[in-house]
């Protein structure tokens, strides 16, 4: 039989590694800012397993309470122009027509004295350098570290919707996908949260089905009825 000091003893240690309790009023201001995010580490309702002896990935709780969305924004925005600006300037440079000349036909750009090795290192550097710098920005947005979530199909599922409701291939088109696809998210998740992954997936497949080029085509072919009625017959 266990000595009796002993087991009074046993409910005052704490094991090594384990988190301290927040102090009340950073808890309470935290849960005004991010709901839930007092309770669960900060995030998006998904936990991370912390390891004895292991420093909690994520911001302080005294950063927590001073996190401010907005300063995010603008740097996302300030992100998203300078994308655009930097393709528009590719696609009228003489790097993107050769780009453009090797997608069509490798062989005969090469041909013409294109280089495709240098022009293909150059994509991979700029697409790559904007990639990165997006993902520094999305880790900036997050509060706490979850690993396995920047890596779940949404990602690649998000980015192929936006561009596919905008326009593939069209500078405008990806930037109004997004808007447009950002908007309807919001909404339907809030509308109807069991079912609104079924409806952008049925959106996806009838405008890949009846709208190829997206947004812009659609507008193109309004502009082209317009200007058609307008005629005199």
């Amino acid at each position: 039989m266990e000595h009796p000091r002993r087991l009074r003893g046993a409910g005052k240690s704490r094991p090594r590694g384990l988190l301290r309790p927040r102090r009340a009023g950073d808890a309470h201001a935290l849960e005004r800012r991010h709901p839930g995010a007092a309770r669960d580490g900060g995030g998006r309702g998904h936990g991370h397993c912390v390891r004895a002896g292991h420093r909690r990935r994520g911001l302080s709780a005294a950063r927590r309470v001073l996190y401010r969305l907005t300063q995010r924004y603008y740097l996302a925005l300030a992100l998203a122009g300078i994308s655009v600006i930097v393709v528009a300037a590719l696609a009228t440079s003489r790097a993107g027509l050769g780009m453009r000349a090797i997608r069509e036909d490798e062989e005969a750009a090469e041909a013409s004295g294109v280089g495709a090795l240098s022009l293909k290192l150059l994509a991979l550097a700029l697409s790559t350098a904007l990639a990165g710098l997006a993902g520094g920005l999305f880790a900036f947005y997050h509060i706490s570290y979850y690993p396995a979530h920047p890596f779940g199909p949404q990602w690649t599922f998000d980015a192929l919707l936006m561009t596919f409701i905008g326009g593939v291939g069209t500078l405008q088109g990806p930037v109004l996908g997004a808007v447009l696809y950002v908007t309807l998210k919001e909404y339907l998740a809030l509308r109807w949260v069991d079912i609104h992954l079924l409806i952008f997936g049925a959106l996806f497949v009838a405008i890949v089905l009846l709208l190829p080029g997206g947004l812009v085509q659609a507008a193109e072919r309004a502009r082209a009825l317009l200007g058609g009625a307008r005629r005199p017959a």
